[in-house]
């Protein structure tokens, strides 16, 4: 009698506690948005530009915390063991869904042990050369690929980001040997850029369109679908001989595991807001960054749909960390 009592309390207790947070009025203290990059970085910059807004719709602080290490590793189990309230956050790339499939240390699954909030939005990537190149398209690239294996190279900020993936998908339908070098992030890669040290490399736009405006480099395509306003004489990958090519780092908000629905929606609901609002949406435009906003529901499914498409690049030029 005494055990089905007892068990009755414990089953009955996570019940209790969400009744317990439903009750408070959400949100009724700071934000903590964990953002696990240092700061100055694409999604640190993201990160800020929301928070300032966020804390007016909101009516509280929504506070940047830079957790790093580990390729986004470090923060994000951080968020995981943090308590479901919606008072600790995570903002991050896709490297959210990826990290776990290429790192066997991760410790977290990117889709299970989160709950998803909102997709923010989206940047294209660029592939870009030195403005001293002689290359000016893609096909010019591959052709000198194939015509010198192992002497086109490519520069990779970080393993598993949304730019990585990029070049591995060109790499494995571009049909000639194009060996990577690693660099510690993207500013070195697009320094190894510039002085002519490494070929080409795939990055965020946001981070490359200052170079393109100072002169020192390229850009011979873009990955999204389509063309993008800030260049629009630059053509797609698609347009450039490979069809149906389409890659873009997308960042998005995720809480802990369990945290009540009512919560995710109402964060959902001022991010979607925020980014929609005329003061975001003029520094976005300025990055090339996209806004999107979704729903949990919309980002769970968008999620999952993303993460086949990782896995299977992942599974077939084997992407893999051993930490």
């Amino acid at each position: 009698m005494f055990g089905c009592a007892f068990a009755a309390i414990v089953l009955s207790a996570p019940l209790l506690a969400r009744e317990a947070m439903a009750a408070e009025p959400y949100p009724s203290r700071p934000i903590s948005l964990i953002v696990p990059a240092p700061p100055g970085g694409g999604v640190d910059t993201v990160g800020r530009i929301l928070a300032q807004q966020l804390s007016s719709l909101l009516g509280v602080s929504v506070v940047i915390e830079n957790k790093t290490g580990a390729g986004g590793v470090i923060g994000a189990r951080y968020v995981k063991q943090a308590k479901p309230d919606g008072y600790t956050l995570l903002l991050n790339a896709n490297h959210q869904i990826v990290n776990p499939m290429i790192r066997p240390s991760a410790g977290y699954d990117g889709l299970k042990d989160f709950d998803a909030i909102t997709i923010v939005g989206r940047v294209p990537l660029a592939v870009f050369v030195s403005s001293a190149s002689p290359y000016k398209s893609l096909k010019e690239l591959f052709a000198a690929a194939k015509a010198k294996p192992g002497e086109i190279s490519w520069a990779n900020s970080s393993t598993g980001t949304a730019g990585h993936l990029g070049t591995e998908l060109l790499r494995s339908r571009g049909g000639a040997e194009t060996p990577i070098i690693n660099y510690n992030g993207g500013a070195q890669g697009i320094t190894a850029i510039m002085g002519n040290q490494v070929t080409a490399m795939v990055e965020p736009l946001t981070s490359v369109l200052p170079h393109v405006a100072g002169g020192k480099i390229r850009v011979i395509a873009v990955t999204s679908a389509e063309r993008v306003a800030q260049l629009p004489g630059v053509p797609t990958v698609a347009e450039s001989g490979f069809p149906g090519y389409d890659m873009n780092s997308w960042y998005g908000i995720w809480a802990p595991k369990g945290t009540p629905m009512d919560i995710r929606k109402r964060v959902a609901e001022a991010v979607n807001a925020a980014v929609r609002s005329p003061a975001v949406k003029e520094r976005f435009d300025a990055a090339a960054f996209q806004p999107i906003g979704s729903s949990p529901a919309e980002a769970t499914a968008f999620q999952a749909d993303q993460g086949k498409g990782y896995q299977a690049l992942v599974d077939k030029v084997k992407i893999r960390v051993e930490e």
